[in-house]
């Protein structure tokens, strides 16, 4: 995806809302690249409006010269939907 409204038009059927609760983040550097990771909980609302919590997340990015290069995420939401 390469505009914001790729995502959204992605995310409309699989949750109504999400946010997330942030509890680690860790940097390393290469040259002028930055790699972050992001680690935390996500917390939201289903399309049928049911509340979920606690899901696992993982985003990294990579920077160079101030700019995001690439964004990956990982979470254990498709897992949980699965359930559901």
């Amino acid at each position: 995806m390469h505009q914001l409204s790729e995502l959204m038009t992605w995310a409309a059927p699989r949750y109504r809302r999400i946010a997330k609760t942030h509890m680690t983040f860790e940097e390393s550097w290469q040259g002028d690249q930055t790699v972050v990771y992001c680690r935390g909980l996500l917390n939201g609302e289903w399309p049928d409006g049911r509340e979920f919590s606690g899901i696992r997340f993982v985003d990294r990015f990579e920077v160079c010269k101030g700019q995001l290069m690439r964004q990956e995420v990982w979470n254990d939401l498709a897992e949980l939907r699965a359930k559901r």
